[in-house]
């Protein structure tokens, strides 16, 4: 009886890392406009993100932080 507990929480243990795997995300970055970056200029950045298909990750929200040297513009809307 004890094993079979056991293995019920090991089984119940496996399928909960296997969703989890299945939701991995990944953000990379793909383009800038200008290249290279000029110091105190605006910069156009593409973000390619996957994972984002599998709809065992619900919704998905993307955001940039901002850390020295760069900063983003507050008056630019968000797309």
């Amino acid at each position: 009886m004890k094993r079979g507990i056991i293995y019920l929480l090991l089984s119940l243990m496996l399928i909960s890392f296997a969703n989890a795997e299945s939701c991995n995300l990944n953000a990379k970055l793909i383009n800038q406009d200008p290249y290279p970056a000029m110091p105190g200029e605006y910069v156009e950045l593409v973000f390619q993100l996957t994972g984002v298909e599998n709809p065992e990750c619900g919704n998905i929200g993307f955001s940039v932080m901002e850390e020295f040297p760069f900063s983003l513009n507050p008056e630019q809307k968000k797309k």
